[in-house]
């Protein structure tokens, strides 16, 4: 194994590896944790990658996921004041205003089926 991804052709057949890997996170777990850090270096350094970094450090972590999981699952802001609350705090959100509250990330986690402690991580 490498410790650097050097071409466009090597990261997606090591994306394909890693989509094959979380079929069995638990059994794979080590071998994901080490591959992980090879994609994140690509992704961050590469040209390939570098119009889309751009655009999404204007972002902050709560304003990505959100729009993320509106565009997955075809909503709108409107959709999002029955899952977070009033239209002035998604609004808020949605603007990099705010920060997730942790009943706002308790209810998107279990709406949207991921665990809140990735937000964390982002």
């Amino acid at each position: 194994m490498t410790d650097k991804i050097t071409s466009h052709q090597d990261y997606l057949a090591l994306l394909e590896l890693m989509d094959t890997l979380f079929d069995d996170y638990v059994a794979n777990k080590p071998q994901i944790d080490l591959l992980a850090p090879l994609l994140d270096e690509y992704e961050t350094n590469s040209a390939h990658f570098a119009e889309f970094n751009q655009s999404a450090a204007r972002y902050s972590p709560s304003q990505a996921l959100l729009h993320v999981l509106m565009d997955q699952d075809g909503m709108t802001a409107d959709d999002l004041k029955d899952v977070l609350g009033e239209p002035d705090q998604v609004a808020a959100l949605l603007a990099g205003q705010n920060a997730f509250t942790t009943e706002q990330l308790s209810v998107l986690s279990k709406r949207f089926g991921f665990e809140p402690e990735v937000v964390n991580r982002i």
